[in-house]
């Protein structure tokens, strides 16, 4: 667990004030000038000091509602006022509303939990495989939104598992029924 802050900034407030990356950096003015490299206009929203392990917690809660995921990193909101009060709420402890249910069959990423029984780092795996590090590295802390055949090819020729082993399916629960147990 590291120092540094969860920020919500505004990619282009002149143009699409609406549009916000949620992120976490060890300094907020670093990587806000690293943004102004192809959003000039980038503004921050808040911040509030999170530990690195929180990020993705943060980002799930604060945008489970009235925001819209418009590439890995991106999103699109509703309501600037009630995602920084979503923000507070989280960051204060505070429970947040319940978010919608997703409907449908959820994949599970388990590429993490083979690389720690197996004891092999992100860079261990993208020599050994031929996968790309960012691609491991974005499978292995859960950002990629999609994956290429050829890289779960790739994987799975490299762990000597199939496709189940690395994505776990399991059904989600519909209206009205209980949540699956995993």
């Amino acid at each position: 667990m590291s120092g540094g802050s969860f920020y919500i900034i505004r990619l282009a407030p002149d143009i699409a004030p609406r549009r916000i990356k949620p992120d976490w950096a060890k300094d907020v003015n670093k990587r806000l000038a690293i943004h102004r490299c192809t959003a000039p206009t980038a503004a921050v929203v808040q911040t509030q000091p999170c530990p690195r392990d929180q990020e993705q917690s943060a980002i799930r809660a604060i945008t489970a509602i009235g925001c819209r995921r418009l590439s890995r990193e991106v999103f699109i909101c509703a309501g600037m006022r009630r995602l920084v009060q979503r923000a507070d709420a989280f960051f204060a402890g505070e429970a947040l509303p319940p978010t919608p249910t997703v409907v449908g069959p959820v994949l599970k990423n388990r590429l993490s939990r083979l690389m720690g029984e197996r004891r092999i780092g992100i860079k261990g795996v993208a020599e050994g495989s031929g996968v790309s590090y960012r691609a491991v590295f974005d499978l292995y802390h859960e950002k990629s939104q999609r994956v290429d055949l050829s890289t779960l090819n790739r994987l799975c020729n490299f762990f000597g598992v199939g496709p189940g082993e690395i994505f776990e399916w399991t059904p989600d629960a519909r209206p009205g029924e209980p949540e699956a147990k995993t």
